[in-house]
């Protein structure tokens, strides 16, 4: 007589201890992944870098110049000068360089980035409106990092809810070109700068810098194209107005509760970042477009394709309340910014056409010579 076998399988106590042990393997692993996907990520925002930097050069043997941070005057459209003083961006004037001869044929000239738009509900023309083929629909990937993720939800925020009524979203941009060290302590000195000066503006101590605008060239780099950034990467703005305390903060622009006097010094200077540094945690932004209009750019301020060295990279962004206007003046404070290695630096195109890591512990001097074309600071690559 045989007896009946027992069936086979695995107790419960078995299959708890067997998913146990995958969970732990799973924590293990994650970590790992995830590091291993934002290396691959920070890699290509390496490559958009240099392929910017290419581009640049490129621009440079034809035109024997480097590209503007704005082109200024800005033209007419439709028989109106409709421009406000926004001006062509850098990120325009690459396209041929950068594999986009397409967008780049497309582009009217003429046009620029503003034109007419008569609309029920607006009183008169509204901006925006030039080029939106290009500007609404297409879709610039070297311009984008894939690590920042785009808190663009709905689209109206200010000057962006214009390209959602005309059934497109804004093209989002990354990057950003060095338009100088602290502003009111030399005006436009880094590699980014407007065409030509700009008539006069409100206020004298601004005014009187505005004659360092103007062409730039690879052989007006005084202090060497390998010690003189040239671009950064940038966080885009996001529909949440943020609080300074937020770890998201960076995307934001605040305004500081001192602003800066004259006659402009280091001191300050550093005094007007002081005063930003030291905002409370309850402070709530007052403007969140940066990085929301790759084509356009403007003269006098640093949110539109433009950034500065005042401050470190990944701190908040300031303005100097003695001369704000709507965004962010050139004279304030507009940091690169990345989520990168848990946002502890930026990946920072040089003027040699290399990309280096600059961590946000550099020293403030430092930082302030790697922006300026021509302040004959001395700078080894150990100090960032």
């Amino acid at each position: 007589m045989h007896r009946r076998s027992r069936a086979s399988g695995f107790t419960l106590i078995e299959l708890l201890v067997v998913i146990a042990i995958i969970a732990v393997l799973i924590g293990l692993l994650l970590p790992a992944v995830q590091a291993a996907r934002e290396a691959a990520r920070r890699m290509q925002c390496v490559n958009n870098l240099k392929q910017v930097g290419i581009a640049v050069h490129n621009y440079h043997e034809s035109n024997n110049s480097l590209p503007p941070s704005s082109i200024w005057p800005c033209p007419a459209y439709g028989g109106n000068n409709n421009c406000f003083w926004w001006g062509v961006s850098m990120w325009v004037t690459i396209l041929p360089y950068i594999e986009q001869g397409a967008a780049w044929n497309a582009y009217n000239v003429l046009g620029g980035v503003n034109g007419k738009l008569d609309e029920p509900g607006y009183n008169g023309p509204t901006q925006w409106y030039a080029n939106t083929t290009i500007f609404c629909f297409m879709k610039i990937s070297t311009y984008q990092c894939p690590s920042d993720i785009p808190e663009l939800n709905d689209g109206t925020r200010g000057l962006a809810d214009t390209y959602t009524r005309l059934g497109g979203q804004p093209m989002l941009l990354n990057y950003a070109v060095n338009v100088g060290g602290p502003y009111l302590l030399g005006g436009y000195t880094g590699p980014g700068s407007p065409t030509t000066a700009i008539g006069t503006w409100s206020a004298p101590a601004v005014t009187s810098l505005m004659g360092s605008a103007g062409p730039r060239s690879i052989a007006s780099i005084l202090d060497g194209t390998s010690n003189t950034a040239l671009a950064s990467e940038t966080l885009t703005g996001s529909n949440q107005f943020y609080n300074v305390g937020s770890p998201k903060s960076r995307r934001m622009i605040y305004a500081t509760n001192a602003s800066l006097t004259t006659p402009m010094t280091a001191g300050t200077v550093q005094a007007f970042l002081a005063a930003c540094n030291g905002l409370p945690g309850s402070t709530t932004a007052f403007d969140n477009e940066r990085g929301l209009l790759w084509q356009c750019s403007y003269p006098f301020y640093a949110n539109f394709g433009c950034y500065n060295h005042t401050q470190t990279p990944n701190l908040n962004a300031c303005d100097n309340i003695a001369f704000t206007f709507i965004a962010i003046d050139m004279e304030g404070g507009m940091p690169p910014s990345s989520w990168h290695n848990g946002g502890s630096g930026v990946n920072m195109l040089f003027c040699d056409g290399s990309v280096k890591w600059v961590k946000n512990t550099v020293d403030l001097r430092t930082w302030w010579g790697l922006g300026t074309i021509a302040g004959g600071e001395v700078i080894s690559a150990d100090q960032y």
